[in-house]
């Protein structure tokens, strides 16, 4: 339940003053809510992904259509998925990839956050050998490999991409020499 002060009145009340706007009103019942129930409405929707590497760090990533930026596969829940189901199926209709819940874990860091509240949170699975790839949602992705953090350095990455580069230490950029 809300609390909100005696002092302010509902807009449907016929002694609002006018001054006050519908969204006036909204903006001013939020400052008044539980900050939890704030929280959860302000994360407007969560992606979930899989970050799959080699054992000499060749890490999957794919390449969004409509952007043109490389990422890990990720994607969106749908209606009574959980985050690990959501980021196994996306990750299997982008490159044709199969795991099971066994081969993953948890990576707790969360690689993204914009202004709007929307993030995206990664499982991260440590595969034998580069599994070929076969991309199964030709509307979304337009092309998949593996990558050396080197590589993914030059690539144009999204912000998880950068940000994982970032943490895992990006390798110097060697400049080439003209003579």
């Amino acid at each position: 339940m809300i609390k909100v002060p005696p002092t302010i009145m509902h807009p449907r009340d016929v002694s609002f003053p006018p001054q006050v706007s519908p969204r006036g009103w909204n903006a001013t019942c939020w400052r008044y809510k539980p900050l939890k129930e704030r929280i959860k409405e302000h994360i407007k929707h969560k992606v979930f992904g899989v970050i799959c590497s080699t054992p000499d760090e060749k890490y999957l990533l794919v390449r969004g259509r409509l952007g043109g930026k490389w990422s890990f596969p990720k994607g969106h829940l749908k209606a009574s998925e959980i985050a690990l189901d959501c980021a196994l199926r996306e990750l299997h209709e982008e490159t044709g990839i199969t795991l099971s819940r066994k081969d993953v874990s948890f990576l707790t860091t969360t690689l993204s956050k914009n202004r709007d509240g929307n993030n995206a949170e990664y499982f991260r699975c440590l595969v034998p050998e580069e599994i070929p790839v076969n991309i199964i949602d030709n509307r979304e992705i337009s092309e998949a490999g593996w990558f050396t953090l080197c590589e993914i350095q030059r690539l144009n990455g999204n912000i998880d991409v950068t940000n994982f580069g970032i943490q895992n230490g990006f390798p110097p950029i060697r400049e080439a020499r003209i003579q």
